[in-house]
């Protein structure tokens, strides 16, 4: 009894897990089926996006393909155009016109560069002719001034001298009757000489004797300045006119000198005469008094014309007292640089300035500027005049200028030199 209940109970326990596995199968399925629905609606999107992508892009296509063929047919009747044997020919003839316009361009435009050049260059050289006879018109003024001023002087001396006149009383009486006396011509004409003179007048009616007082003498030395000054304006205006009137200008030819020697006035009594005995060469000087360094500048054009092969400059002692060295330095160097220029075989020498005693705040300016002009001749390959030999003994009483022995020393400094460089030229 006890086991077929227990056969019994366990049927029922089979029949019941059957029954549950037969459930949970159910469900299983049903999930399955949930799901390949669901799978099946996401097809159905994904294709329904690639067909809509499908179709933009189609569109796309269809757009560029239109644009791509109406490029290509202008490129292509570019081309066949192109191809065209006139076409070549028109754009052949246009292209050297193009080339024979630019080159007359060119050509016009380098014509125009040296008229401009050129035009620069003559401005260039009026605005220093400009400088040069303003300078020179400014020292003519100041010499006709310092030649008015020494008539005014020398007519107040002669007036002074005609009333300077002391009459003579008369002889005694106890002169002889027979003894003549001679007497000069009252009417007889008045004269200035550099000697001493003894000039009467009287009359027939009186025996009266004029004793005179010496006579001024002529100022030499603001004449030569003077007529220099003249000479040297004479030159700047012919030097500044035009070719065509310089040709119908009747002038002597100048004659081509070996060396020149240019300065201020340290330099006025070297004779001229003494620098060429012993060289055989043919040496001018040019003196110009109270000249500095920028003025020479101006001065010296008339004398490079003459084309000399060498070319002494002498000057700076005025320029001490108002310039600093450096300033000075440089206007010597435009001086070398301008004879250079003007003659470019002409060979250029400096002379060192001279020992001053007027003024001893100067002294150590002037030794600076003497070792400056000895660097400058080494820089420059120039040729130096040592004048170091000259000292205060040698100096006039007013210690700016030169005694009788200095300019004997300058000249014997200056000849040296000129000997020592003879075969250069």
């Amino acid at each position: 009894m006890v086991n077929s209940n227990l056969a019994g109970v366990e049927v029922l326990d089979l029949q019941d897990s059957r029954a549950i596995s037969l459930s949970d199968n159910d469900t299983t399925n049903g999930s399955f089926q949930a799901c390949e629905e669901s799978v099946s609606c996401d097809e159905e999107s994904v294709l329904q996006n690639v067909v809509k992508l499908l179709d933009s892009l189609t569109r796309q296509f269809e757009k560029h393909r239109t644009e791509t063929s109406v490029v290509l047919n202008e490129l292509v009747n570019i081309y066949e155009n192109q191809k065209s044997p006139t076409a070549t020919e028109n754009l052949t003839k246009e292209n050297r016109l193009l080339k024979e316009e630019n080159k007359a361009l060119q050509t016009e435009l380098t014509k125009c560069k040296d008229t401009l050049t050129e035009l620069n260059t003559k401005l260039t050289d009026t605005e220093s002719e400009k400088s040069s006879l303003l300078t020179v018109i400014r020292l003519l003024n100041e010499e006709q001034a310092t030649v008015i001023c020494s008539n005014k002087d020398e007519s107040s001396q002669a007036q002074q001298i005609r009333s300077s006149w002391q009459i003579a009383g008369r002889k005694t009486t106890s002169q002889s009757v027979g003894h003549h006396i001679n007497l000069s011509n009252k009417y007889s004409t008045w004269q200035i000489e550099d000697d001493d003179e003894a000039v009467m007048s009287g009359d027939a009616g009186n025996n009266q004797t004029l004793v005179p007082k010496k006579t001024p003498t002529i100022d030499h030395e603001k004449k030569r300045r003077l007529k220099n000054t003249l000479r040297n304006i004479q030159d700047t205006k012919q030097n500044s006119l035009p070719i065509s009137n310089q040709r119908d200008t009747i002038q002597p030819k100048k004659q081509q000198c070996d060396v020149v020697l240019v300065g201020d006035s340290m330099i006025k009594h070297v004779d001229v005469r003494k620098l060429r005995h012993g060289t055989n060469k043919q040496v001018t000087v040019r003196t110009f008094s109270g000249c500095r360094t920028d003025e020479m500048a101006h001065y010296i054009k008339p004398t490079l014309a003459l084309k000399p092969k060498q070319v002494i400059i002498h000057v700076g002692t005025n320029d001490l007292k108002t310039k600093s060295p450096a300033e000075i330095i440089y206007n010597l160097k435009n001086l070398g640089n301008q004879a250079k220029q003007e003659n470019p075989g002409t060979d250029v020498s400096l002379s060192q300035i001279i020992i001053r005693s007027d003024d001893t705040r100067l002294q150590n300016k002037l030794v600076e500027v003497n070792k400056c002009i000895q660097d400058l001749c080494e820089q420059e390959n120039w040729g130096l005049i040592d004048n170091s030999n000259i000292s205060n003994m040698h100096l006039n009483p007013y210690g700016l200028h030169l005694n009788k022995r200095g300019s004997a020393i300058l000249a014997k400094n200056i000849k040296l030199h000129i000997t020592n460089n003879i075969d250069n030229y």
